[in-house]
């Protein structure tokens, strides 16, 4: 079972090359910092080079994350439960899932009744 306590800390991805719209595009660092309560901050640092090391913005949101049950088909792993991102811009239904300590995420569209379960490819693993 998933639960906001396992999900405490602070979780980062390595240096992805990604591209979120024209305007967003290059190399990004994301990390997400949740704390017990479900309250939790998203941050993605953008970088010119596939290093991360030359900085060029940042984007961030916070809010709070509400888990739901488990989800199950074809194509969900096992360990993958509903999660709804609730912010500032609005609702974004996901999942969310921890497997070998990585922690993989699902966003929604904001205010959509969808619910995104393609959890996303890259890994953030949990900081010390």
């Amino acid at each position: 079972m998933l639960t906001l306590a396992l999900l405490a800390g602070i979780w980062s991805s390595t240096c992805i090359q990604t591209q979120i719209s024209n305007r967003n595009q290059g190399f990004a660092k994301e990390t997400y910092t949740i704390a017990k309560n479900g309250a939790f901050e998203f941050k993605r640092e953008w970088f010119n080079d596939s290093d991360c090391s030359e900085p060029n913005g940042t984007d961030s949101e916070a809010g709070t994350i509400v888990l739901g049950s488990k989800l199950s088909g074809f194509f969900i792993t096992q360990d993958t439960f509903e999660a709804d991102f609730n912010t500032q811009g609005g609702i974004d239904l996901g999942a969310i899932a921890v497997n070998n300590n990585k922690l993989r995420v699902a966003r929604g569209v904001k205010n959509s009744s969808m619910r995104n379960t393609m959890l996303g490819l890259f890994d953030f693993t949990k900081q010390n």
